[in-house]
């Protein structure tokens, strides 16, 4: 069963040119203008909203985190304030660019251990398992 994602409804409205496609299980507006120009111009010279909730994401949490957030992207995980999101590359052991995904800084849970790192990364990619 394909699933409207919380936007849907804004989007359904917005949407000219009826256009949908399937998205890891979600209804996602393919286009929203008849013609790609007006959408172009749309995002190149206004702003632009893109419903990512079908994105995959990854919960790196533990006193390790950080360090092995920063070995995946090539910005600085620490300096993500919490609550905000970033879009950096992902990349390999060799440096090599596997993706780009938005990354995102959570707030840390309280904890009587030692202190614990929480990132967020969000891939394109499903999840092999």
């Amino acid at each position: 069963m394909t699933l409207e994602t919380p936007f849907h409804p804004r989007t359904a409205e917005l949407n000219q040119a009826r256009r949908w496609r399937k998205w890891s299980g979600f209804f996602i507006a393919d286009s929203y203008f008849p013609a790609h120009d007006l959408e172009y111009h749309a995002i190149r010279f206004s702003a632009a909203l893109f419903d990512i909730t079908p994105m995959c994401k990854y919960r790196v949490s533990g006193p390790d985190a950080a360090k092995l957030v920063n070995r995946v992207i090539t910005r600085r995980v620490d300096r993500i304030k919490p609550m905000r999101a970033i879009y950096t590359p992902w990349c390999d052991h060799d440096g090599r660019i596997l993706m780009t995904a938005p990354s995102r800084s959570l707030p840390m849970a309280p904890t009587s251990g030692p202190p614990q790192n929480h990132s967020t990364v969000g891939s394109k990619r499903q999840a092999k398992g």
